[in-house]
């Protein structure tokens, strides 16, 4: 039975190119420039809504039972020059799924394609909410009248003989957001300052960014006309 060991672990924030990783495989277990390694890619959804894929590359040692693992950061894509090219680019990072890496960092996708000089975008993942963040999902919330679609009550689920010990404490649940209708920004930070006066300086970006941490659907934003030109008329 094959035995998975994983090399470096808490330094693969660190890396950014595929080459990178084979090195910690060439420094570590003996990776050779005929050896190959595989490429895996696990996708996450963020509340965001953005895909990520969290990246490993496996290495079965030859005449051995370990399968040695080493990581890249979390990226929504990743960059590469094509055969024949010298332009870089951007490639959906799903599609690293099972390619072959060799000894001198050139990828074979697998459909195929010749890939090199292999090189990561890290996603920016999200960080624990703040205080504030609570605040202002607290009070978006309460402007559309969500509370009673967010807001669970600890007793939820309980069996009925337990029910009576448990407080009726209620939370957000977060995966309750993503149905809300929120109104324009502009009007979300406009209640927010009327009922937290010290939120009155809050910046539209921060509630933004504070609200899609929470996966809440933001309205898409209207595209601002050009101005009409003025009709030259016919002499």
């Amino acid at each position: 039975m094959q035995k998975y060991e994983r090399l470096s672990g808490g330094q693969h924030k660190a890396r950014r190119t595929v080459a990178d990783a084979l090195e910690v495989l060439r420094s570590s277990v003996g990776f050779t420039d005929n050896d190959r390694a595989t490429i895996r890619i696990d996708l996450l959804r963020l509340p965001s809504r953005q895909v990520v894929g969290l990246i490993n590359l496996l290495f079965e040692a030859p005449n051995r039972e370990e399968v040695y693992v080493t990581s890249l950061p979390t990226s929504a894509y990743f960059e590469a020059l094509q055969q024949g090219s010298s332009r870089r680019v951007r490639f959906e990072i799903s599609q690293l799924e099972g390619a072959l890496a060799d000894g001198r960092g050139n990828i074979r996708l697998s459909n195929g394609e010749a890939l090199r000089a292999v090189e990561v975008v890290p996603a920016n993942l999200p960080l624990l909410p703040s205080e504030l963040d609570y605040r202002i999902v607290g009070l978006t919330v309460s402007l559309v009248g969500g509370e009673q679609q967010c807001l669970r009550s600890l007793k939820d689920g309980v069996p009925s003989p337990y029910r009576d010990l448990i407080p009726d404490l209620r939370y957000l649940d977060c995966s309750k957001l993503s149905g809300l209708k929120i109104p324009a920004l502009k009007v979300v930070a406009a209640y927010i300052g009327d009922r937290d006066p010290t939120l009155r300086l809050l910046s539209p970006q921060k509630i933004s960014d504070a609200l899609e941490k929470f996966g809440v659907r933001l309205p898409a934003r209207r595209r601002r006309r050009s101005p009409a030109r003025p009709v030259s008329a016919a002499i």
